[in-house]
């Protein structure tokens, strides 16, 4: 990704939801790997599971929105919310809140989704993390959660994609 992007180009990535047999470790795996690369410029398209004909995976089900776990309405929206914040530029982190997005849950979305949707719901609408930070498994206000607490990050932050060299190491340090 900071390849792509210090040569101009701005990938479309995409990440598939509700693999046969994914567990809630592989969506926090995922999960992560979005955090990492919240400051990449790209847009992150979350795709549901379609089993393709006359493959070894034809006879599996797919996905199905109904059945999705938290942690994967957690995963759809904010991928979401950071391509928002990519296409409308520096300025939508400063977003006011939405109320289209609160009213939706509460008369269509509970019904058809269960209350699973509503905190990533809310987040996509623009409610700070640090009032969602106990209900979700990412926090982009300087914390990420941990299996038991929520620590936070000892010193700067450096972006995941930044680069080897820039940090100072050498392709032998870095176990390559």
């Amino acid at each position: 990704m900071e390849i792509l992007n210090r040569h101009n180009r701005f990938p479309f990535c995409t990440f598939i939801i509700g693999l046969p047999g994914e567990t809630d470790d592989d969506t926090k795996q995922s999960l992560d790997l979005l955090y990492d690369l919240r400051h990449a410029k790209g847009t992150f398209v979350p795709t549901f599971f379609v089993p393709l004909e006359n493959t070894r995976m034809q006879q599996t089900n797919g996905a199905k929105l109904i059945e999705m776990t938290d942690l994967q309405w957690e995963f759809f929206f904010t991928s979401w919310k950071l391509n928002m914040e990519f296409w409308r530029g520096a300025s939508s982190k400063n977003l006011k809140f939405t109320a289209g997005a609160p009213i939706y849950y509460k008369l269509l979305g509970k019904k058809l989704f269960g209350d699973g949707i509503k905190y990533p719901l809310l987040r996509f609408a623009g409610v700070p993390d640090r009032l969602l930070r106990k209900r979700l498994y990412l926090d982009f206000t300087g914390y990420k959660r941990h299996p038991n607490k929520m620590v936070e990050f000892p010193g700067e932050i450096v972006p995941a994609f930044q680069s080897v060299r820039d940090r100072g190491l050498n392709m032998i340090d870095a176990g390559a």
